[in-house]
């Protein structure tokens, strides 16, 4: 089987979490003896300038119609399989392997089909005003892109036009996502005319957990250090934790770095900054770790912490809503926390902490969940039989658009 994977990288100073699952994924089909045709476009912008740009880019970009079209008939993929459009590739990109001939699937790392700002998050809380509208007017009145009106009503266009195109559902033969609760919400915005398979991200090898007497007695907190990962969160907590705060260990960069580590500083409990590292080093300090906390005030996809804290038997504390309710909820509710509650996290934390043998039963019970349900193999045969379904829905419907 030849498999064409298309994805614009995101312009950072290192790959995103999706561009390692994207890795991951191609890696593990290679492996498998397939062949992997990879089609990128690199980076995106910064800016509100550049936004726009993007987001007149992101409705429909002719060069690169064209230039996909070309590759795709010229490599003749058995399938294709799109992650990330935005903000060059477009969704011209999708019509482009449609009138290629092409079986298409796509995978959804966030809400963007459907949300201006891809996070369904506004003013720090979740919003769901276009998935219950299906509508986008509130996104630029509310500037959700960027914070700009023009950037977001620029996004709200190119939403609005693949709406009434019918891309994601005339184009697209399945969409994968890694819950029921985000087919749910695809669902309730108008996206239903379509296959959609639900497949969570998987370890891209094999690995093993270090026993518990041997880890770190620390508590981890890995991701961008910005608002909507929950940063505020974590330093209102071990503020009200004070001296009976564990160690805690930061990995990441981003925009509220510098007031995270002033807030933090005068803490009596050691916490330590590793700043941006890669993604085997963030990885290590995961596995080595007893707890790893992810108080997202917004939805997640499936993140790379959570794939790795099962496979490595690390027990979680989450936000606990949109995904994650569903992802952790064989953990026990002392695991899961309302979104923005530094105080829950904190006693949360106190108390399980005084538990060691609690979270390491936790973790025991994760791996056992990782084992029989999230490994690589099971990633593999999971997503081979996606493309063989699609395949054989398409030889069924025989749509070809020329």
């Amino acid at each position: 089987m030849r498999i064409a994977i298309i994805h614009n990288r995101y312009g950072t100073e290192s790959p995103s979490g999706e561009d390692l699952a994207v890795d991951a994924e191609a890696s593990q089909l290679e492996d498998e003896g397939l062949e992997v045709v990879r089609i990128e476009e690199q980076g995106g912008g910064v800016g509100i300038r550049r936004a726009a740009l993007a987001g007149m880019t992101a409705t429909w970009n002719p060069r690169s119609a064209r230039r996909i079209r070309i590759r795709l008939e010229e490599c003749r993929p058995d399938i294709v399989h799109i992650h990330n459009l935005f903000p060059f590739l477009s969704p011209s990109v999708v019509w482009a392997a449609r009138r290629a001939g092409c079986p298409v699937v796509m995978t959804l790392h966030n809400y963007r089909l459907i949300c201006a700002n891809g996070l369904l998050l506004r003013d720090g809380k979740v919003c769901q005003i276009c998935v219950d509208q299906r509508h986008t007017i509130a996104a630029v009145v509310n500037r959700c892109y960027k914070q700009s009106r023009t950037a977001s009503a620029a996004i709200a266009v190119s939403i609005e036009t693949h709406r009434r195109m019918k891309t994601w559902t005339r184009a697209v033969d399945g969409l994968i996502v890694f819950s029921d609760f985000q087919s749910a919400v695809l669902r309730r915005a108008g996206i239903e005319e379509v296959p959609i398979h639900v497949k969570p991200n998987t370890m891209p090898t094999e690995v093993h957990p270090i026993p518990w007497s041997h880890r770190q007695p620390r508590v981890a907190f890995i991701g961008r250090l910005s608002h909507e990962k929950g940063v505020d969160v974590v330093i209102d907590a071990w503020r009200l934790l004070g001296e009976k705060a564990p160690p805690l260990c930061i990995v990441g960069s981003g925009p509220l770095e510098h007031r995270m580590r002033s807030q933090l500083s005068g803490l009596q409990t050691p916490v330590h900054f590793t700043g941006l590292v890669d993604a085997s080093r963030a990885q290590g300090i995961l596995a080595d770790s007893k707890l790893v906390i992810l108080p997202s005030l917004c939805y997640e996809g499936y993140p790379l912490v959570v794939r790795e804290a099962f496979a490595y038997g690390v027990p979680v504390i989450a936000s606990d809503h949109g995904p994650m309710s569903e992802l952790l909820d064989n953990l026990g509710s002392e695991f899961r926390i309302p979104p923005g509650a530094a105080d829950v996290l904190a006693t949360r934390i106190r108390e399980l902490w005084e538990k060691q043998d609690h979270l390491e039963e936790t973790g025991s019970r994760m791996r056992a969940e990782y084992e029989t349900r999230l490994r690589p193999r099971f990633n593999v045969d999971r997503l081979l039989d996606i493309y063989r379904e699609t395949i054989l829905q398409r030889e069924r419907v025989g749509r070809v658009l020329r």
